[in-house]
């Protein structure tokens, strides 16, 4: 005798059926020690006397745009 299929286990099986891996999902933790690791992490607003520093996060996100293009074979990436 063959069990009957709950929905749950049809809703699997359709997604094994992709051709390609799903979206990773997970969580990063940083650990930040001192004040001067804060702003190596964060950066700095530029103001009329100081210049703008790019920190950690702000030159990742400027990262992913250009590997998101080089990744779409985009020549000028």
């Amino acid at each position: 005798m063959i069990p009957e299929q709950t929905d749950s286990t049809q809703a699997s099986t359709s997604t094994e059926d992709q051709s390609g891996p799903g979206v990773l999902r997970g969580q990063v933790w940083l650990t930040i020690q001192t004040r001067q690791a804060q702003q190596l992490v964060r950066g700095r607003n530029g103001t009329s006397e100081k210049p703008a520093i790019t920190g950690l996060v702000g030159f990742a996100n400027q990262l992913r745009v250009i590997w998101q293009a080089a990744r779409n074979d985009d020549p000028y990436a």
